[in-house]
């Protein structure tokens, strides 16, 4: 209103927090543009799935920002998937399990850039776990997709409905791990962290 203004510290606080915003975008833009490029160059074909289609898809440039990308690749092409991540400078966290287990248990790799400018990435190979038994086939959300351009690479966005759908069971599975009994959830972290004094053989 006219005649009010914020404290200068309130006016600090601000602007030191749009410069993060700034920032945080910026990052999740040049890992965008830099993993779409080397997944060109590999033939993979990448789409943008839960918090990343939701931002790509509803929100305008200056209000997008996302502090991790989550992106879904065809199982059968997580090979050259991760030859385009090392390309464009990242690769798995130090604690990830091998590719060959993550894309027998449909699970995730979390990817970490190697400069700081670099936004996290999540990369998965099914939108949804078998065991979750929804009812939507994949081939069918995948079919409903679109393909737009960023910074001249091609990308894939889910429908907006799918991708609401989609991001909303993701989170309900996220919440109902965390609410996992003490020994299952033991057992989950066994199966799922290289870390833990579990022996895998491929």
């Amino acid at each position: 209103a006219a005649g009010i203004e914020p404290p200068p510290t309130l006016t600090q606080q601000l602007t030191t927090r749009a410069g993060e915003e700034r920032h945080v975008a910026l990052r999740a833009r040049l890992t965008l543009q830099r993993f779409l490029a080397a997944a060109g160059r590999e033939h993979v074909e990448v789409t943008a799935v839960r918090s990343s289609a939701l931002a790509l898809d509803l929100y305008p440039e200056p209000m997008r920002t996302q502090r991790e990308l989550e992106l879904h690749v065809p199982p059968e092409q997580l090979t050259r998937a991760l030859a385009a991540a090392r390309s464009a400078g990242l690769a798995p966290d130090a604690g990830e399990l091998p590719p060959w287990w993550m894309r027998a248990t449909h699970g995730e790799l979390r990817l970490r850039g190697s400069s700081a400018h670099l936004a996290p990435v999540r990369l998965s190979t099914r939108l949804h776990h078998p065991s979750l038994l929804v009812s939507a086939r994949e081939p069918e959300l995948l079919a409903r997709r679109r393909r737009i351009k960023i910074e001249g690479h091609e990308l894939h966005l889910l429908d907006p409905l799918d991708a609401l759908l989609e991001l909303a069971l993701t989170l309900a599975t996220r919440a109902g791990q965390d609410a996992l009994t003490t020994g299952r959830r033991h057992l989950l972290t066994a199966a799922t962290s290289a870390s833990a004094p579990l022996r895998l053989a491929e």
